[in-house]
């Protein structure tokens, strides 16, 4: 497999490795792939997890009031759109 990396991406690979931090441009790559693929993973995960904890919660009739899901749903809008403000 080829692979075009942009300019930044090139340099920094080239730099890692003569840093001696891997042996080489591969080693770089299947790395970032490795940490993407854990990253990947533990989102499915989380993601499962709080769909059993809501199915767990309905099951045992621990549902929020449709007041109390907007409440909640527009706090979390808040925080995601200060995060996204800072970026």
């Amino acid at each position: 497999m080829n692979v075009t990396l942009t300019p930044a991406l090139d340099d920094y690979v080239r730099h890692k490795v003569e840093a001696g931090d891997f042996r080489s441009k591969d080693a770089v790559v299947s790395e970032g792939l490795r940490l993407l693929q854990q990253m990947d993973a533990q989102w499915a995960a989380g993601a499962r997890a709080k769909i059993d904890e809501g199915w767990s919660q309905s099951e045992s009739c621990q549902l929020l009031s449709p007041e109390a899901l907007r409440e909640d749903l527009a706090a979390r809008k808040a925080v995601w759109r200060t995060g996204r403000s800072e970026a």
